[in-house]
């Protein structure tokens, strides 16, 4: 195990950079850049470790739901709807690695998790052309926004948002 871990080397970059550095230059552009990337380092500090199990859960949620909202509309009028998106769907962890990611399994995770992300958008704006009051549509319309709110609710434990966290404890399943 590395010794001290990135969170506790970044925290102290940070302190370091807050307590000795910033005090020492002129208020202005530098300041303000310096400022802007002490939050950027804090921000790292307290996600660095979350990324992984975030992405992972996200890929999970999403795969997850779009094979429900497939299924809902398989057994309706709309079933022809998205035929052509369930190849994308198999598909959506092939492809390559995102760059600036080191470790290969999350840099592939990272990659399926956008490509999902475009599935679910593509998804709903079929969805947005058709009835709403469709009982199937209306099921598929309610399962993306329940996905979206675990989603903005899982961003908000990740990023660090305390207040969201604490609610989000409640809502989703760590």
């Amino acid at each position: 195990m590395l010794l001290p871990n990135p969170g506790k080397l970044l925290s102290a970059v940070s302190a370091t950079l807050t307590d000795a550095v910033l005090p020492e230059l002129q208020r202005g552009s530098g300041y303000r850049q310096l400022k802007a990337a002490i939050h950027v380092i804090k921000r790292l500090q307290r996600t660095w470790d979350l990324y992984h199990a975030h992405v992972h859960k996200d890929n999970e949620d999403m795969l997850g739901t779009l094979h429900q909202v497939f299924d809902v509309l398989d057994g309706s009028c709309h079933g022809s709807l998205l035929a052509d998106l369930r190849p994308k769907l198999a598909d959506a962890g092939e492809g390559q690695a995102m760059e600036g990611i080191n470790d290969p399994d999350l840099a592939r995770a990272s990659q399926a998790n956008l490509a999902l992300q475009a599935l679910v958008c593509e998804i709903e704006e079929r969805l947005t052309g058709l009835d709403g009051s469709d009982s199937k549509v209306a099921e598929c319309r309610n399962l993306l926004s329940n996905l979206y709110r675990r989603m903005v609710l899982r961003d908000s434990v990740y990023v660090g948002d305390t207040a969201v966290a604490k609610q989000a404890t409640r809502v989703l399943e760590f």
